[in-house]
């Protein structure tokens, strides 16, 4: 007789008495240095082949699904910041374009809305997106009242200003990391590139960039509180 033909050994293994159960699996129970697949409860020899996934070991072959605890929550916390951040998009779109354009540029909102969610999120990401665009807005302005004041342009000598000044331009938006206020690189870049998108201004314009700056971020940020309250809402 082997493996657990008798009869309490084959109750205990799921077998009718009588009957061979002396496989790998079940012959695991006996077996010292088996193991239990959380996914499925069954006992797994050591010889047995196995396949790991996120529910842990369980035989090669089985059909059982495996379904991660968090799995719901996690699918609750994306369907809800979908709909939110769909939600405000649609509301943001209306109100700047049939009202506030062109002083609050659209395009640079949606931009810092980006680099808020890059930054983490929350408060802390939304200080580190609007102080690292800021950042690079103001330094980029600098460099062109710099390149104007040494006579900069876009040929010959001109150009080779130009092109020295904004090598110190990206050089410094990389060092800003050093100050942990301006440790988001993509937001001064982003910032940067708000800047010369809306046309290098120098004049009041400038003030507008800043402001649309402000607006994406703080969208952001609404987006992710809405998105958080229909999660805390959701049923478990």
């Amino acid at each position: 007789m082997r493996g657990c033909d008798t009869g309490p050994r084959c109750a205990a293994a799921g077998r009718p008495r009588g009957r061979d159960c002396g496989d790998a699996t079940t012959n695991a129970r006996l077996s010292p240095g088996a193991v239990v697949a959380p996914a499925t409860g069954m006992a797994i020899a050591p010889s047995a082949r196995l396949r790991t996934d996120r529910c842990g070991p369980r035989p090669r072959g089985s059909t059982n699904e495996c379904i991660h605890p968090k799995e719901t929550n996690h699918m609750n916390a994306l369907n809800a910041i979908s709909l939110s951040v769909g939600l405000w998009v649609g509301i943001w779109c209306f109100a700047t374009l049939g009202y506030l354009e062109p002083k609050v540029m659209t395009w640079i909102t949606f931009l810092t809305w980006a680099s808020f969610y890059a930054a983490g999120g929350g408060k802390a990401g939304l200080v580190k997106a609007i102080a690292s665009a800021f950042a690079g807005t103001l330094i980029s302005a600098a460099i062109v009242w710099l390149n104007g004041q040494l006579g900069g342009g876009v040929q010959g000598v001109g150009l080779l200003i130009f092109s020295l000044l904004l090598a110190v331009l990206g050089w410094a938006l990389c060092q800003l990391s050093k100050v942990d206020l301006f440790s988001f690189i993509p937001g001064a870049f982003i910032g940067a590139a708000s800047f010369f998108g809306a046309g290098a201004p120098l004049d009041g314009k400038l003030g507008w960039v800043l402001v649309s700056i402000v607006c994406g971020a703080v969208m952001g940020l609404i987006s992710e509180r809405v998105g958080q309250a229909m999660t805390a809402k959701a049923p478990a």
